[in-house]
This record gives C-alpha cells, sequence and structure tokens, in this order.
C-alpha cells in the first residue's frame, strides 16, 4: 500500500526501502500495471516485478493480446529507467531494444534458472543484453527456487554459465561479473551515487574477506579468486554505511543462535501444518 511506502522508505538509517511491487507474470490487469507505474511516479520509487523465465509468460501475453510482454508493457507505459525486471530468460531482440531504449534493468537470477530449467544456457540473452546497453544485474530470486542468498554464489555463475553456452571463455569475465553484482546491482536500486563501489561520496560499504583459508591461498589474482574461487563463508567483516554489522564471521544486529533456533522452529511448524509428506530421497537416520 501507499502506507507502507511512507513507512519503510529510508528506515533503518536508510538501509530498508520500498518500492513499488507486483508479481508480474500473468497475474496483473492492464489497470494494475499503470496503478503499479503511477505509485513508483508519485513517490519516486521505483518499479519491480517478474517477467519471463520461462515460455508460460511470453505465450500467455500473444494468446491475451497478440504481443509479447515487454511490448505490451512498454505500449502501457510500465517500462522506465526505474523499472527492475526480474529473469527475462525468454525475451526476443525487439524485447531487448525496448528494455534498452526505456533504460529498464533486468536482474538475472543464474541459480533459479538452472534448478527450476528455464533454459537460460540455450535461449538467454544476456550477452545481448549487456551490448545493446541494458543493464543487467545478478539476484538469488526467492529461497524456494534458488535455496540461497549468496550473491557470490550467483556472480560465479553468472561468470560460467554465458562461457560454456557459447563456447566463448572471454564471455563474461570475472570483472564483469563482478561489476553486474556490484555496480549493476547499485543501478538497479537507483541508488548508483551511494553504493556500489568505494570512492568520496559514497556510503562506506565494506565486505572484509579472511584470506587465510583454502579458496585464497596462494592469494595472486585478487578478481579471480573472488569470483571463482570465493564464496560468502569466507567473509570475516561487513560494515553498511560505516556501521559494522559482521564481525568475525558473526553478525553483531542479532543474536544468531537465537534466530537459527526461531528458524528451525518455524519451518518444522510449516511442514507439520501443511500435511504434505516428507519427499526426501536420500535416507536419514
Amino acid at each position: 500500500s501507499n502506507d507502507t511506502i511512507d513507512v519503510h522508505r529510508g528506515a533503518a538509517g536508510g538501509r530498508l526501502g520500498a518500492w513499488s511491487m507486483v508479481v508480474g507474470h500473468t497475474t496483473c490487469s492492464d489497470p494494475l500495471w499503470q496503478a503499479a507505474r503511477a505509485t513508483a511516479d508519485e513517490y519516486g520509487v521505483g518499479l519491480s516485478f517478474h517477467m519471463s523465465p520461462a515460455p508460460l509468460d511470453p505465450d500467455s501475453f500473444i494468446a491475451a493480446f497478440g504481443q509479447r510482454p515487454m511490448v505490451h508493457l512498454n505500449e502501457l507505459g510500465v517500462l522506465g529507467d526505474d523499472t527492475a525486471i526480474t529473469h527475462c530468460v525468454h525475451v526476443d531482440d525487439q524485447e531487448i531494444q525496448l528494455l534498452a531504449g526505456a533504460g529498464s534493468t533486468v536482474v538475472h537470477c543464474p541459480t533459479t534458472a538452472l534448478k527450476v530449467s528455464y533454459g537460460v544456457t540455450q535461449i538467454g540473452k544476456m550477452p545481448e543484453m549487456v551490448t545493446a546497453g541494458v543493464n543487467v544485474s545478478l539476484g538469488t530470486d526467492g529461497n524456494n527456487a534458488s535455496n540461497y542468498s549468496d550473491l557470490m554464489r550467483a556472480t560465479y555463475l553468472v561468470a560460467g554459465l554465458f562461457k560454456d553456452a557459447r563456447m566463448d571463455p572471454q564471455m563474461f569475465p570475472a570483472e564483469k561479473a563482478y561489476e553486474m553484482a556490484t555496480l549493476g546491482g547499485a543501478r538497479t536500486m537507483l541508488m548508483q551515487d551511494e553504493i556500489g563501489s568505494l570512492e568520496p561520496g559514497k556510503l562506506a560499504d565494506v565486505v572484509l574477506h579472511d584470506t587465510d583459508r583454502p579458496e585464497w591461498r596462494p592469494l595472486l589474482n585478487v578478481m579471480n579468486q573472488l569470483v571463482w574461487s570465493a564464496d560468502g563463508r569466507g567473509v570475516h567483516t561487513v560494515f553498511v554505511d560505516g556501521q559494522k554489522v559482521v564481525d568475525a564471521g558473526r553478525m553483531t544486529t542479532i543474536d544468531e543462535d537465537t534466530f537459527y533456533a526461531r528458524c528451525q522452529e518455524a519451518g518444522e511448524a510449516v511442514v507439520g501444518r501443511s500435511g504434505l509428506p516428507d519427499k526426501a530421497k536420500f535416507p536419514i537416520w
């Protein structure tokens, strides 16, 4: 709701924000799409939704409107330079040009694409998007689809998937993959003037890795090792806007042990209420 935007925009010292967000896909009527666009414009926030991870979205839009999703949304005035669209695996060249022309961002979630078998390595056009000038950043989608929220693992995947898909070892080098995760992410969040890089005038967001670990030794090519070898488990210290929020691998803002215990309890309760069978295939004693 609009009240939610007012309450949460800039909360927690600026670490929380609120956008105009809809699920996307085939769940929105044209008036709802336009209302979401109008809300983003009124409050000066971004607009976010999911679209075209699989053929269902374009097939449904073509059946309903005779147009592919980005064509229809562009005609409705939904696309803009404050629009972040998650997935965009099944898009064609015309849609890429519309995204580039509008200045919209695509949030690529490589793990979800692999796990849910979207066909990203077969028909995904992320390299063409980047060439066309689309800001392609990285995401981890929902945990029910990707099973983790470690952006470093997503960065590793985007550095590798299209090398194999196009049989081109120069595709998305480590430096470009890292830019997609940092500068690209900042642009997606409309915060490119505040975060995404370490430079004067930006917030002091710093992640420090413990390099006395197997993935870091011998320490030679920092960027290659950061993208290809490291992951979030090696993070030692994190500063957000100068505030230390992780120290020695532990969060400083919450009691982690209590939090994990509550997560386990809540998860077991959800499973219990669902009445669904345990589908684990590997025996556990």
